[in-house]
């Protein structure tokens, strides 16, 4: 089922319908993967944000490339939430802070640290950022039922791109050790702006990510070696990650019901 959009907010980025269930990512790259297992896609936008809409297996699904960074993705969900969005799935990467993560492991997020700059608009630093949890119960299924291997674990959401700065000052070390300490899983930038902006208007919201950096790597680049940055690249098993997650998306949406109240 698919709501019509509200042509005063949105005809600047979009003309059309979007569906219920929206897949966000900030890779055209693995956008152009799930389009190329749908049937009857259209473009809604070639704008500011490239917009699709689908179906697969009857379920009409709209893909959403967000950019990268939490002001970017807390822009587009609004406007979605806005025009009926009710199912919004993040698909996206993040760099590891606990050294048992390789590259191509896959983590269902269960919380983040907000540390975006963008949710603090929204609500108090004390309101935690978690997804729907019905949503992660249904994602769960998906993977258990593909026999995919995947880990719960929380995030820490910046809006820097890997705030690492090669240990500049003080004060990034300490939030590096204290996260890593507390049991972070990773860092990443959207994941605080989704939940919150999801979770304040009652919409699922929920993510899947990649470990597309080890901590090896992320720890040797902030003491100021030289390192294979941009390895994740010619990674085999970051392409089987990631085809692997461009189908189970489909497969969640799939899964989840319309009408959502």
């Amino acid at each position: 089922m698919t709501k019509k959009l509200s042509k005063r907010k949105l005809s600047h980025q979009i003309e059309g319908e979007i569906s219920e269930f929206v897949i966000l990512h900030d890779s055209l790259d693995f956008l152009g993967k799930i389009k190329s297992m749908m049937e009857n896609v259209v473009e809604l936008s070639s704008r500011r944000y490239k917009i699709y809409k689908g179906s697969y297996k009857g379920k009409e699904i709209t893909l959403v490339h967000t950019h990268m960074g939490a002001g970017n993705t807390a822009l587009v969900v609004d406007q979605l939430i806005d025009n009926n969005a009710c199912y919004l799935l993040k698909i996206g990467t993040f760099g590891a802070l606990q050294g048992d993560w390789r590259l191509g492991d896959i983590l269902v997020p269960i919380g983040a640290v907000r540390c975006d700059g963008v949710s603090d608009a929204y609500v108090l630093r004390e309101f935690p950022a978690v997804p729907h949890i019905e949503f992660v119960k249904i994602i769960s299924k998906v993977l258990d039922n593909a026999k995919a291997r995947y880990r719960y674990g929380i995030v820490w959401s910046t809006n820097a791109y890997m705030p690492i700065v090669k240990d500049s000052s003080p004060d990034i070390r300490f939030r590096y050790e204290t996260w890593r300490n507390a049991g972070v899983v990773g860092v990443e930038m959207e994941c605080s702006s989704l939940f919150i902006a999801s979770c304040l208007r009652n919409v699922k919201a929920a993510a899947i990510l990649v470990c597309n950096r080890e901590w090896s790597v992320i720890d040797a680049f902030r003491k100021g070696k030289n390192v294979d940055w941009n390895g994740y690249k010619r990674s085999k098993r970051m392409k089987i990650a990631n085809d692997l997650l461009a189908s189970l998306a489909l497969r969640i949406a799939v899964s989840t019901p319309n009408n959502v109240s």
